[in-house]
């Protein structure tokens, strides 16, 4: 594999056949009563792709991310777990409403299926911002692009094959990438992934 893998990189393109998933359902609850709430996609990919992009990440996306990601984001961060999210919240609201009289306004977002509505050309663009070798951006970028999927029942029970136009692999360090400049003025902000908590002070008297 490794003079195929080397000269994958130095063209920053890689085989069709490391770019197709089948998505295998798998049911949340046995027997499913309701296929729309209980089945959860699951993608399965080539296993050579799997090492390639372990590499990548590993190598190269994971440092760059790390060496730029905002404080405020605690999920998919190593020594970093939701613990720590939970005391930085809880302290600074008791510090910012302590024998003041204030309360604090807090608003609580999810972003649902988040990993797969990502838009690539968004992405790519953030990709540029990254302290990485161009030929693995242009790497990534590829596989984003042309990536497909067919949805596998049952071996002889397939779905015709279908571009995917947005989304990421699963993982979270380029979803990390997307939400990294979530930012709004004046107010506090912790991430946990797709999960993000913003808030506020509010004042004796202010106006709701």
């Amino acid at each position: 594999m490794a003079p195929y893998a080397e000269v994958c990189y130095r063209e920053s393109k890689l085989p069709q056949s490391w770019k197709i998933a089948d998505i295998i359902p798998i049911s949340k609850k046995n027997p499913p009563k309701n296929i729309n709430k209980v089945l959860r996609p699951t993608s399965l990919t080539p296993i050579l792709s799997n090492i390639a992009e372990e590499f990548v990440v590993e190598n190269h996306v994971k440092p760059a991310i790390m060496a730029k990601i905002q404080k405020t984001q605690f999920g998919a961060i190593p020594k970093c777990p939701i613990t720590h999210a939970l005391i930085t919240m809880v302290h600074k609201w008791t510090k910012d409403t302590d024998g003041n009289g204030a309360t604090t306004r807090v608003v609580l977002l999810d972003f649902c299926k988040a990993f797969g509505i990502i838009d690539h050309n968004i992405l790519a663009s953030k990709l540029a911002t990254l302290n990485i070798p161009h030929r693995i951006e242009y790497w990534i970028t590829d596989f984003l692009k042309h990536h497909k999927q067919r949805v596998k029942l049952a071996h002889n029970c397939t779905s015709e094959w279908r571009n995917i136009p947005a989304g990421v692999p699963q993982g979270p360090k380029l979803f990390l990438l997307m939400i990294d400049d979530i930012d709004v003025t004046n107010t506090a902000t912790w991430k946990f992934v797709d999960d993000t908590t913003m808030a506020d002070l509010e004042c004796v008297g202010e106006a709701r």
